[in-house]
């Protein structure tokens, strides 16, 4: 596992905000789950589920996307390249995370 560099508190997005992202979330755990859980299925039945889970799956990636594209345009957060944004749930902030290395350096 890489090492997280520096964070950056961005912001704090609404209770309606961080609700709609975390229900996405949620949908993508639970598809995962059942990605593992194909393991142990006969083949043909395993194989239809899969096909359905692909296509669920990238529903909710595109929708995980689309809500940081809306978050990004309303708050006019900066987003390098090399940094990732995340959500920390609890407390509705967004913060960005440079590499270990190569982040731009603040006072």
């Amino acid at each position: 596992m890489a090492a997280q560099g520096r964070r950056v508190l961005l912001g704090t997005v609404t209770v309606e905000e961080a609700e709609r992202l975390k229900a996405v979330f949620e949908r993508k755990m639970a598809l995962q789950g059942l990605v593992r859980a194909l393991a142990d299925m006969p083949t043909r039945t395993s194989d239809e589920l899969y096909e359905r889970l692909v296509k669920d799956y990238g529903e909710v990636e595109r929708g995980i996307r689309q809500w940081w594209e809306e978050i990004h345009r309303k708050y006019q957060w900066e987003n390098p390249p090399e940094a990732t944004w995340s959500l920390e749930f609890s407390t509705r902030q967004v913060t960005l995370t440079f590499p270990s290395e190569g982040g731009p350096s603040r006072p």
